[in-house]
């Protein structure tokens, strides 16, 4: 796209979708004044009989003196002949990350078992 606007002479934009059974990807680039911002989505979901999974991604880059790259991660799984499911997130802005991870395992008549992990790029 041209314009006439100083600055802003040439602009482009470019998008790209992928979807199957089974996932969903989305990526997207804006490029504005030789600036560029991208932006891409991912989500994915597995059933079988014996196990669920889902992921999910998101990512942002844009220039550094606008905004920082900011990118997450989320992932689920459940064990459907068992009482255990297990996730973990990430999130990331620049150089400070933040997370955490999850674990569940519930036997039945005997004991519950679960374990949580926070993490952080900050100082404690």
């Amino acid at each position: 796209m041209t314009t006439p606007f100083d600055g802003y002479r040439q602009s482009k934009l470019s998008w790209s979708h992928e979807n199957t059974d089974e996932t969903w990807k989305c990526h997207h680039e804006l490029d504005v004044a030789s600036r560029q911002f991208v932006v891409d989505l991912e989500a994915s979901h597995r059933l079988t009989h014996a196990e669920r999974k889902l992921a999910g991604k998101f990512d942002f880059r844009a220039p550094a003196d606008l905004a920082r790259d900011v990118n997450a991660v989320v992932e689920f799984q459940h064990d459907l002949r068992a009482w255990k499911c297990s996730g973990r997130t990430n999130f990331q802005w620049g150089r400070h990350a933040f997370g955490h991870e999850h674990a569940v395992d519930i036997q039945p008549y005997t004991a519950l078992v679960t374990a949580v992990k926070f993490n952080t790029s900050y100082p404690v």
